[in-house]
């Protein structure tokens, strides 16, 4: 299965971050095809932009800049996302907001089977 891991934490050296390694780690020894997305490493900018918010709701407009992000979403078969909540809070890591707050005090891990 093709699944795609998003990783959100500044901390190499992070609970969060063992975390990450167990999931990577566990679904390649089951044969699964991981795409391991960090997205501190990756240096994405969550801040949307207000041309970004005008374009919101325009199909098409909507993808610029984050392209790439969407293909390897619609890529995977199964998304799992991992991230801390701090403070009884989700860290809001997205342009829009749209990542969905897990247990508090523990990392966020959330495996989305595909429908197809």
């Amino acid at each position: 299965m093709r699944v795609h891991v998003v990783f959100a934490h500044p901390l190499p050296s992070s609970f969060a971050a063992a975390v990450h390694r167990q999931i990577v780690d566990g679904l390649q020894a089951r044969g699964h095809q991981v795409d391991d997305l960090d997205l501190y490493a990756e240096r994405f900018d969550p801040v949307m932009t207000r041309a970004e918010r005008e374009a919101h709701y325009r199909v098409g407009s909507n993808l610029a800049g984050v392209e790439r992000y969407v293909e390897r979403l619609r890529a995977a078969e199964a998304l799992v996302l991992c991230f801390p909540t701090w403070w009884y809070a989700c860290q809001l890591f997205s342009k829009d907001g749209s990542i969905a707050c897990g247990s508090l005090a523990l990392p966020s891990i959330t495996l989305l089977g595909a429908a197809r």
